[in-house]
């Protein structure tokens, strides 16, 4: 579901507490009613029109990303790279993970990462996360695994992805990380790729 949540009148609120009631009456209760012999994965059409369900998860195919651009990060910065992406419609399947080379010896705590999909005057986050950084002087490879989410893409979008200490450097109305670096935090970012 999309936010503002609505999950109350979800149009596949009836069929989804059907079912789990069906998985709480033969797992919890012990009483045989089919649920444990249907197709192992189930994805609702969005919108809500039914499901199409399969014997075992659908294989997805990688797709890696990567820029060889350097950029130093400060505390109140952002380092955005945007990257081309297949002109068909995708969707998200699984955890992305977003590495780096990070450096450097002023004291950065954190970084976090927000993966969105562009297009035209529209913009959706995709997937976002963030780790705890120490500094080193020494370059060395972090990775940063995103929330596991399924977002459709629209065909012609672009993949821009924000790296910062607070998830508002990619929009003030991303509030999800709001925890920012003290004043003078700086680090060097290097080979970003995003898988």
């Amino acid at each position: 579901m999309n936010p503002p949540s609505g999950f109350a009148t979800a149009p596949d609120l009836v069929p989804m507490s059907l079912e789990l009631r069906k998985w709480f009456d033969r797992f919890l209760k012990g009483e045989p009613n089919g649920i444990d012999t249907q197709p192992r994965v189930e994805i609702a059409k969005s919108p809500f029109t039914g499901s199409v369900q399969f014997p075992s998860f659908p294989s997805p195919h990688k797709l890696v990303l990567r820029s060889t651009k350097s950029a130093l990060l400060t505390a109140s910065g952002r380092v955005q790279r945007t990257f081309a992406l297949p002109s068909r419609r995708l969707e998200t399947i699984g955890t992305p993970v977003v590495s780096t080379t990070v450096s450097g010896t002023k004291p950065f705590q954190h970084l976090v990462a927000v993966l969105s999909a562009t297009s035209e005057q529209t913009e959706t986050i995709v997937s976002e996360g963030g780790i705890p950084l120490r500094p080193q002087v020494k370059p060395h490879r972090v990775s940063i695994r995103l929330l596991d989410q399924v977002v459709t893409i629209p065909a012609g979008s672009r993949l821009r992805l924000t790296l910062a200490a607070t998830s508002t450097a990619q929009s003030p109305a991303n509030a999800l990380y709001l925890l920012g670096v003290r004043d003078g935090s700086r680090v060097h970012l290097s080979r970003i790729s995003v898988t």
